[in-house]
C-alpha cells in the first residue's frame, strides 16, 4: 500500500497486459475448438487423463443454472466491479497479486465475451476427474486462489512496521 503514481501505473499496465493475454489465449483456443472440433466430439491428449471435448455450456460450472445468460452476464460485471474496488481500495503491491487480478479479469472477460457474442461458453478441456472447462475458467481459479491466500495472509503496512528501530530500547 502507499504506492507512488509510477508504481501504480506500472502495476496497472501489468494487470491489463495479463488480462489481455488471458482473453486472447482464451478466445483463440475457443475459436479453434469451434472451428475444428465437432460438438460433443472428444480427442484424447493424455489417454485416460486429459481430452479435448467440445461442450456448449449455457450454464455455470457443472452445468448449473443452465440458460441463465443474463444472470451470468450481471455476475461477471459484478466481479469486474469488485476487482476495480479491490484495486483502488487496497492498492495491492505484492508481486503475485497484480497478475492474479489480471487472470481473474481476463477469465471473466473471456467467458463474458462468449455469453454476449455466442450466447454460451465454449468448454473443451476435460480432465477425467473434473467437468469440462476452458482457459478462462482456469485463469479465474488460479487468480482467485492466489487472491484468497493474499487476503488471508496479508499484513497492513502498520502491522509490518516496527515502532522502535532495532538497537534502540526507548529507555533513557
Amino acid at each position: 500500500m502507499g504506492r507512488g503514481p509510477v508504481a501504480l501505473r506500472r502495476s496497472g499496465v501489468a494487470l491489463l497486459v495479463t488480462a489481455m493475454v488471458t482473453v486472447a489465449a482464451d478466445q483463440a483456443s475457443k475459436a479453434a475448438v469451434r472451428a475444428y472440433l465437432p460438438p460433443s466430439h472428444s480427442i484424447p491428449l493424455i489417454p485416460g487423463v486429459l481430452d479435448l471435448n467440445y461442450v456448449r455450456n449455457s450454464g455455470a460450472a457443472f452445468g448449473l443454472l443452465e440458460g441463465q445468460r443474463l444472470f451470468f452476464i450481471l455476475t461477471a460485471l459484478a466481479v469486474l466491479a469488485g476487482i476495480a474496488f479491490v484495486w483502488f481500495r487496497y492498492k495491492p503491491d505484492a508481486w503475485y497479486v497484480v497478475p492474479a487480478l489480471g487472470l481473474v479479469v481476463g477469465g471473466a472477460l473471456g467467458n463474458l465475451a462468449d455469453r454476449v457474442l455466442v450466447g454460451r461458453v465454449t468448454d473443451f478441456l476435460y480432465l477425467h476427474f473434473w467437468p469440462v472447462f476452458n482457459l478462462a475458467d482456469s485463469a479465474i481459479v488460479v487468480g482467485v486462489t492466489v487472491l484468497v491466500f493474499w487476503l488471508l495472509f496479508r499484513h497492513d503496512d502498520e502491522d509490518e512496521e516496527d515502532p522502535v528501530p532495532s538497537g534502540e530500547s526507548g529507555e533513557a
